[in-house]
């Protein structure tokens, strides 16, 4: 051995006393942190930043007591100038000798595209890796905190006591999980139960009653039915048709786009009335009714009072004002060359969307006295002229007449309002 590797032997040996080490007194473990070796496309710089971030976190977790990777590199850069042949393995096994070190993490970053990947071992004194953590960072803002969470991967206490208090700590924690999910269950089930004795008689305007179609109903003052707060929708209708046949192909196809949430159109009155047989034979036969209470088309004396006492639906002025409803293209009023989602306007007082506009619904009535012609009120989205938008305005058909512009709106019999 000559005397500069003497001299150097001694060096190494009195640096962890020259040298500061990270770390409280009652750490552990003793730990070397080397600088990150940087991929082709990565800035060397980063490397060295990138240690200094790991070790930080290394210290503020007070388990480790930490040489950083600048006093790694100067003792390996000693150990390569007295033995230029050492490979690097031995060097980092020496460095680790003389330094006290009892484990030595080591890291690398490297470019993928726009994409950073990171690793980072912990190896014991025989260089074994003992724990290998991965991450990855979108851009170069974000590996700061890619470097944290790879940190934090090493501070979990590994022990086969700690192991056993986090196995026993999810035990734990599912238990609650599966204890508070089922009070929740038995909460909602005790809902759906008195939701079931009351029934719609419950319904207010604030707490609507919901049929087995996701309907809705709400009752209407000065009437003794609840109203479907929007018209009959597409998707309602389907299940009508699929489970009964009968109603025709014209609704399925009309000469324009719709949505399942789109009222119905080519609906005649005589359809109506079998959809609502249908549908208060299917909610009988589920609980959702009781004996005595059925759907029907509303009458006219209940359309009148459910839209309200204004001179238009919307209120007494006019022009329309924009968002008043799906009304003729020329008012400007909306953005629907033809039939709207229902609901896409503002509900009038007691919660009914549509009750002007969108499409003409059917009543109960016959218009005359011959009775040739059933009622339709409420205009449509190709309506513009001032007299037939008006709440009171009167349209007709026959019964059996469907067009594009006619659907139909439900009222509850036998669940009286509040």
């Amino acid at each position: 051995m000559n005397r500069t590797f003497s001299f150097l032997l001694w060096a190494l040996v009195l640096l962890p006393v020259a040298m500061p080490i990270h770390a409280a007194e009652t750490n552990t473990i003793k730990v070397g942190v080397m600088k990150f070796e940087t991929g082709d496309d990565v800035k060397p710089s980063m490397g060295s930043f990138l240690s200094e971030t790991f070790t930080a976190q290394l210290v503020g977790s007070k388990k480790y007591k930490v040489v950083d990777w600048e006093q790694m590199d100067r003792v390996l850069k000693m150990i390569s100038q007295a033995q230029p042949s050492v490979s690097s393995e031995d060097a980092r096994k020496m460095s680790m000798s003389q330094l006290g070190l009892e484990k030595v993490f080591l890291g690398r970053v490297d470019k993928l595209g726009t994409k950073f990947r990171l690793s980072v071992k912990l190896e014991g004194l025989d260089l074994g890796v003992e724990q290998m953590e991965a991450g990855a960072a979108e851009s170069e803002e974000q590996l700061p905190d890619a470097v944290t969470q790879l940190a934090a991967a090493f501070l979990v206490d590994n022990s086969p006591e700690a192991k056993a208090q986090r196995v026993a700590a999810q035990a734990q924690a599912a238990a609650e999980k599966e204890k508070q999910e089922a009070a929740q269950k038995a909460e909602a089930q005790a809902k759906e139960e008195a939701r079931r004795k009351t029934g719609p008689a419950s319904a207010t305007k604030e707490s609507p009653w919901t049929n087995s179609l996701g309907m809705v109903f709400v009752p209407v003052p000065g009437t003794s039915v609840l109203f479907s707060i929007w018209d009959v929708r597409v998707k309602d209708y389907r299940a009508y048709a699929s489970a009964a046949g009968g109603a025709g192909n014209e609704w399925q196809s009309p000469d324009f786009s719709q949505g399942d949430d789109h009222p119905v159109v080519y609906v005649s009155w005589n359809d109506a009335q079998a959809f609502c047989r249908w549908l208060t034979e299917k909610d009988r036969s589920e609980g959702k009714l009781k004996e005595g209470q059925s759907y029907r088309l509303p009458r006219e004396v209940e359309w009148n009072q459910a839209v309200g006492n204004t001179q238009f639906p919307w209120g007494d002025q006019w022009p329309p004002p924009y968002g008043a409803g799906n009304y003729g293209q020329s008012l400007g009023v909306d953005n629907y060359e033809n039939t709207s989602p229902v609901g896409s306007f503002r509900a009038n007082p007691y919660g009914l969307y549509d009750m002007g506009g969108n499409v003409w619904q059917w009543c109960e009535d016959w218009y005359d006295s011959s009775q040739r012609y059933r009622v339709l009120r409420g205009a449509s989205w190709g309506n513009l002229v001032r007299d037939g938008l008006l709440s009171s305005y009167r349209a007709y058909y026959p019964p059996g007449a469907r067009y594009y512009d006619v659907g139909f709106r439900c009222v509850l019999v036998g669940a009286s309002a509040p």
